[in-house]
């Protein structure tokens, strides 16, 4: 399951605790695919205390695609 969301038009905090909201939920083996207005970088250490693993990418026009998934893949 990959699920999307595009919060470039939303101020600070809101993308942060949107994305928050959304991992909570992430099933195992899932992933979920941000694209964010700046680089979130006080997120990236939250996510990685709570278990997941991400990739940044900077976008040309300006902000980031971020994908974060469980640092441990499903188990069969």
């Amino acid at each position: 399951m990959q699920r999307r969301l595009d919060l470039r038009g939303l101020p600070p905090p809101q993308p942060m605790e949107r994305i928050l909201a959304a991992v909570a939920t992430l099933p195992p083996g899932g992933h979920l695919f941000a694209l964010t207005p700046m680089r979130p970088l006080p997120l990236l250490p939250v996510l990685e205390a709570d278990g997941f693993r991400w990739r940044l990418r900077d976008l040309q026009g300006g902000g980031t695609a971020l994908r974060i998934r469980h640092a441990q893949p499903a188990q069969a």
